[in-house]
């Protein structure tokens, strides 16, 4: 079994050694998507994922990337290019997770200051 957020993480940090920092989140998602095929990973990316309340249709939910091993969701990825991230950013991979049931997710930032040297990492399970 591939270890998933190893390699997420990996991937972040050659995005992040090559690029740096200052770009949008399109960029870095365009770049993560870009090493997702170098080494024939398979996700989707920004899939519209339905929310409904009381049987009715509310909105939806778009997480930026979903990987997957041999068509199974294995891992939802939450991209960001902000100051920081933490509790708030986490809360939404958990629900992404529990909306599509996939037991892990991660959210990457790829921090604005420019005295940053890696990338930020968050893990999240749905156990936590």
């Amino acid at each position: 079994m591939r270890d998933w957020l190893q390699i997420i993480k990996e991937i972040a940090q050659d995005i992040f050694q090559e690029l740096g920092s200052g770009f949008s989140e399109a960029i870095y998602q365009k770049a993560f998507e870009v090493a997702l095929r170098e080494r024939q990973i398979e996700y989707e990316e920004q899939r519209k994922v339905p929310i409904f309340f009381h049987g009715y249709f509310v909105g939806e939910a778009i997480p930026d990337l979903i990987v997957r091993d041999n068509g199974q969701a294995v891992i939802v990825v939450e991209l960001k290019a902000v100051q920081n991230i933490g509790d708030k950013e986490a809360k939404q991979v958990k629900k992404y997770m529990e909306t599509l049931k996939i037991p892990v997710g991660v959210v990457v930032n790829f921090p604005t200051s420019t005295t940053a040297d890696h990338p930020q990492i968050i893990e999240v399970n749905l156990s936590s």
